[in-house]
């Protein structure tokens, strides 16, 4: 009974007052621990979204000033070389799976390097990605020539009449794939296609009808159409052979993006498919939204003229004189960070730029 009275006298101490302004007070409290954790979701968000720029600035950069900084690399120090041997592409028919033109692919002597500058959304070299890009964005195209510094071989013999090539090692190389030849003397170069069948081998077959001869030595810059190839003399004993690369940069729409809205950098590289020398295509970092390039003329001292950076269209057909590159790209977040405001689209943004110094150009 004491107890049962106890209790009824407790719960007559509490008014409704006294019950509003608690409920109050505790709905403030979890207001401010929704806030908080509201406020650490976004944070975490907006950090994952830096991570993710940070990240794909750093991969994007590296892979262009690599190829950039190697550009028009010939094998020997010496860069005035005669290409005796071209790849007759005008013969080449695009294989299933291939992508892009060939036209420029093989002018390594004449436009080792060059790049395009996009006036127009119907000059892009993804049509889809002008849907995705802000107003007025126009990414710029790169197309850069090497070689690598792996895979290279010794010529021990050469037969004109057959093709054969034999090395010094095994190489392995799937037929029509593009090779570049560098005599013993480093005075001249050969481009080829040919391969091995994808086989450890010691021999190398050129690829008939996708060279303009089998025997690489001319007195000029080699020429399918006009005749100004050699076809007897075979290769010096001691010249090397290593692939031949060709890389493409350019903005296109990320094909395997958490969302369909997604731009990205990516290339088309020279290579092979079905024993036909093609481009293939892909992906190198998403979220890079915008890519200006800019060139530096030689002055004649190998420095850039005036200090002036100049667009591609200004170069003309000067790529032998451009001594640096300036190269800026813009990179977005995965994902809206914030509502749209003012304009804004709720994307993070961040522009990096990089000036590389050519080492095979100028001076």
């Amino acid at each position: 009974m004491y107890r049962k009275t106890k209790m009824q006298s407790l719960l007559k101490g509490f008014s409704l007052i006294e019950l509003m302004v608690a409920m109050l007070i505790g709905l403030l409290v979890l207001a401010g621990v929704i806030q908080v954790v509201l406020n650490s979701k976004r944070s975490f968000v907006d950090n994952q979204e830096v991570a993710f720029i940070q990240d794909n600035t750093r991969y994007a950069l590296d892979i262009i000033v690599k190829d950039l900084r190697s550009s028009g690399y010939k094998g020997c120090a010496r860069s005035l070389l005669t290409t005796v041997n071209v790849i007759d592409f005008t013969k080449i028919t695009k294989p299933t799976g291939g992508s892009g033109d060939l036209a420029d692919a093989f002018a390594f002597n004449t436009i080792p390097f060059s790049g395009t500058e996009t006036k127009a959304k119907e000059e892009l070299k993804d049509p889809e990605v002008a849907s995705i890009l802000p107003s007025g964005v126009l990414p710029d195209t790169i197309t850069i020539q090497t070689l690598p510094n792996e895979k290279e071989a010794i010529v021990n013999t050469h037969n004109p009449k057959s093709g054969d090539i034999t090395t010094s090692q095994p190489v392995n190389f799937p037929d029509g794939t593009p090779l570049m030849i560098i005599d013993a003397g480093c005075q001249n170069v050969a481009l080829v296609a040919g391969g091995t069948a994808g086989l450890d081998s010691a021999t190398i077959k050129l690829t008939k009808d996708q060279n303009c001869s089998t025997g690489l030595t001319s007195t000029d810059d080699a020429s399918c159409t006009q005749g100004k190839i050699n076809t007897i003399k075979p290769i010096q004993s001691g010249s090397s052979i290593t692939p031949y690369l060709v890389n493409r940069y350019f903005i296109g729409k990320a094909s395997a993006a958490i969302n369909n809205t997604m731009p990205a950098l990516k290339r088309q590289y020279l290579t092979s498919i079905s024993g036909t020398p093609t481009f293939r295509e892909e992906e190198i970092a998403q979220g890079v939204e915008d890519m200006q390039i800019r060139y530096g003329i030689d002055n004649g001292q190998g420095k850039v003229e005036n200090d002036l950076f100049v667009t591609a269209e200004e170069v003309g057909i000067r790529w032998d004189q451009v001594v640096a590159v300036q190269i800026e790209l813009t990179l977005r977040s995965s994902l809206p960070v914030q509502g749209p405001s003012n304009g804004n689209d709720g994307y993070l943004r961040k522009k990096v730029a990089s000036t590389v110094s050519l080492r095979n150009y100028g001076g």
